[in-house]
C-alpha cells in the first residue's frame, strides 16, 4: 500500500506561547498546572488527591500514618488482578514516565520508559528524539523534567539530562542522577522488560502507555495491525525526510504519547510509540519503533555517550532476499521466513574476514546468511547470536557492534556451512544523525 508521508505526524504535544519562556516558569503557573490534569474518564471530575481524602474519611485513617504516596502505590501502581491485561498495564505504569521539555517558544509534552534504575535514584530513560528536540532552536531542550506515574505534581519533578540520540531512528536516552523521588520509590518501580519484536504476531494485544496531550499518564489498548513496515516522514527538524521500520497498531494514541511504551499482554515492551496518520478519511493507524531496534540504538548511545550520537559499523555488505516461505506454528499462527543472501561485498567486508582457524576468508556474493553473532570486547553485554530470518536483522544487529567486537557470520557457501569473522575497527565506524 502506498503511503503519503506528509500525513504521518510525530506525537509530541507542543504548546507555543506568544512570549519567550525566559521570563516565566513552567512549573506552578496558570499556563501549566500538572495537578489539575487528573480526572476520571466518566462521570464527575475528581483529582487523585480528592479520592485519597475520601478514602481517609471512609476508613478513618490519618495522613501521618497512611501517606498519599503509599495510597497511590497501593491502589494504582501495585494493583493486582486476575485480568492479564490489567496486570500488564500495571507493570507498564511502573516503567513509565511523563516528560516535559522547555522550548524556545513554549514547552512540549511526551512520554518515556525507565530502562535502567539504580537504588541511589539514578536511572536511564528512553524516549523519542523529537520529544526533547527544540525545532526553533534546532537543538536539544536544555530543561527536561520527568514524572513517575501517580506522582505528577511539581513537588515530585525529576530533572533529567540528554545523553544522546538519533533523529534518523527517532530515539533518545536521558539520564537522571540520584533523584530522591526515584530513590524513595525504587522498590515500586520497574525497569522495562524487552520482548523480542521479531516474534510479535498480527492481532496480538498492543497496549500504549503515555502522556496524551500532556494530561498525565494513561493507557489505551488495541492490536498489532502490521508486524513490520517502512514509513517515510518529515523529521523533527522540518527539513530531513527519514525512513524507518515500524510496527503499525490500531491502538488509540495522541500527541504526548510519543516516547511512551507499547506493551504486550505480559507487560513487556514491544515498541516505542512515535507517530500516527492524521487524515479525516483514516482511523486507527499509528506506529511504534520495534523493541529490537530500540534496545540496539539505546545500547549504542550509552556506549558512545561522549559523541551523543549513534555510531554504526559499516562493513561494505549488501544483502538481498532470495526467497520467502511461510512458516506455521503449532498454535496456528504463521509468519514469513526469508532466505537472506549476500548480494555484493566491497571495502572492509571484501578483504578483512577470517575463519575460526584464523585463515583469511571473506564473505562473497551468493553466501546464504544463517545467523550473525557479536562477541563484545569491552562492553557489559552478553554475547548474542541471532538467526537471520528477515533481511533487516543484519543491519539492525550491527547497531550493537563497536570497536574491538567480533562479528561472526554463519553462512552456507557452495553447500558448506562455515563461520566468517570480522573484528570491528575505528575506520569503519560512522555517525548516524
Amino acid at each position: 500500500m502506498k503511503k503519503i508521508f506528509k500525513s504521518i505526524v510525530l506525537l509530541s504535544f507542543a504548546i507555543i506561547f506568544s512570549v519567550s519562556l525566559s521570563g516565566c516558569s513552567l512549573m506552578g503557573t496558570d499556563n501549566y498546572n500538572v495537578e489539575s490534569s487528573f480526572t476520571t474518564v466518566q462521570g464527575d471530575d475528581f483529582t487523585l488527591r480528592e479520592i485519597y481524602d475520601a478514602y481517609l474519611d471512609a476508613t478513618g485513617k490519618i495522613e501521618s500514618e497512611y501517606s498519599f504516596e503509599t495510597f497511590l502505590l497501593d491502589f494504582y501502581i501495585n494493583a493486582e488482578t486476575e485480568s492479564d491485561s490489567i496486570v500488564a498495564i500495571s507493570n507498564g505504569l511502573r516503567s513509565s514516565v511523563s516528560i516535559f521539555c522547555a522550548l524556545e517558544l513554549g514547552y512540549s509534552a511526551g512520554s518515556g520508559v525507565l530502562y535502567d534504575i539504580s537504588s541511589d535514584g539514578s536511572a536511564y530513560i528512553i524516549t523519542n528524539y523529537h520529544v526533547v528536540y527544540d525545532t526553533d532552536k534546532q537543538d536539544i531542550s536544555s530543561y527536561i523534567t520527568c514524572y513517575l506515574y501517580g506522582l505528577e505534581y511539581t513537588d515530585y519533578a525529576i530533572s533529567a539530562h540528554y545523553v544522546g540520540g538519533s533523529m534518523s531512528y527517532d530515539l533518545a536516552v536521558l539520564y537522571v542522577d540520584a533523584s530522591p523521588v526515584i530513590r524513595s520509590n525504587y522498590e515500586n518501580l520497574k525497569e522495562v522488560s524487552f520482548a523480542d519484536s521479531d516474534s510479535i504476531k498480527v492481532g496480538q494485544t498492543a497496549i500504549a502507555i503515555g502522556n496524551p496531550e500532556g494530561e498525565g499518564i494513561s493507557a489505551t489498548t488495541g492490536t498489532v495491525s502490521v508486524k513490520s513496515e517502512i514509513i517515510k516522514m518529515t523529521a523533527v527538524d522540518n527539513v530531513s525526510i527519514v525512513s524507518m521500520r515500524v510496527i503499525r497498531i490500531d491502538t488509540a494514541v495522541n500527541g504526548g504519547n510519543s516516547g511512551g511504551g507499547l506493551f504486550d499482554s505480559n507487560g513487556n515492551l514491544i515498541g516505542i510509540v512515535n507517530a500516527k496518520i492524521e487524515d479525516t478519511a483514516i482511523e486507527g493507524m499509528a506506529y511504534a519503533i520495534p523493541s529490537n531496534i530500540v534496545k540496539a540504538v539505546i545500547e549504542n548511545i550509552k556506549r558512545n555517550s561522549t559523541t551523543k550520537q549513534v555510531q554504526k559499523a559499516v562493513l561494505g555488505l549488501e544483502i538481498s532476499i532470495d526467497e520467502i516461505n511461510y512458516v506455521t506454528t503449532d498454535s496456528g499462527t504463521f509468519d514469513s521466513k526469508e532466505k537472506v543472501v549476500v548480494y555484493n561485498v566491497s571495502g572492509f567486508a571484501s578483504n578483512s574476514g577470517y575463519t575460526d582457524e584464523g585463515v583469511q576468508l571473506s564473505l562473497k556474493k551468493g553466501d546464504i546468511i544463517n545467523s550473525v553473532s557479536i562477541n563484545f570486547a569491552d562492553y557489559a553485554l552478553d554475547n548474542l547470536t541471532i538467526d537471520i530470518n528477515k533481511s533487516y536483522q543484519v543491519s539492525e544487529l550491527l547497531l550493537m557492534a563497536g570497536v574491538g567486537d567480533i562479528v561472526t557470520f554463519n553462512v552456507t557457501s557452495g553447500g558448506v556451512t562455515k563461520n566468517i569473522n570480522y573484528t570491528i575497527i575505528p575506520s569503519i565506524i560512522t555517525s548516524v544523525v
